[in-house]
């Protein structure tokens, strides 16, 4: 899909629901947020949590973003590519690749339902990534992805 092409939409509804779940649902936000902040400790030793925090490869505690997500069926781990999406679209949140086959589906109905794309992100997709990747055994991956799920 050309980056000038009308962007794949999710439900304006269920996005609002999930961007304002700290107001709307507090308690329901934090369980959540105490459940991942519970099981990032659990997977790291205090000092490599530290670590990755104080480089600026992690949070301490999970975060609610809502916005646009570039997503192609290529790999976009490229800094050129990264760098010239924010030239874009500085308002990126993640680049990736599954929600476009997800989303091309919905689209691809006669009667698209509604949608909606949560992401687990758990690295930059630039040139940290090599060094995310170096510090850790998959952990904040597996953390990331089941930090949306729960």
């Amino acid at each position: 899909m050309p980056f000038d092409a009308e962007p794949y939409r999710c439900s304006d509804d269920l996005v609002r629901t999930v961007r304002d779940l700290k107001i709307s649902a507090p308690n329901l936000y934090d369980t959540w947020s105490t459940a991942c902040n519970r099981r990032l400790r659990s997977a790291s030793d205090g000092k490599s949590l530290r670590e990755l925090v104080k480089a600026g490869l992690a949070r301490s505690r999970p975060k609610v973003l809502a916005g646009p997500i570039a997503s192609q069926p290529v790999v976009s781990a490229w800094d050129a590519f990264v760098n010239w999406l924010r030239l874009h679209n500085r308002e990126l949140l993640a680049a990736e690749m599954e929600s476009w086959g997800v989303m091309a589906s919905v689209y691809g109905k006669a009667d698209p339902k509604r949608s909606l794309i949560i992401r687990g992100i758990s690295d930059f997709g630039d040139i940290r990534k090599g060094n995310f990747d170096r510090r850790g055994t998959g952990a904040i991956r597996r953390l990331a992805a089941r930090n949306c799920i729960d």
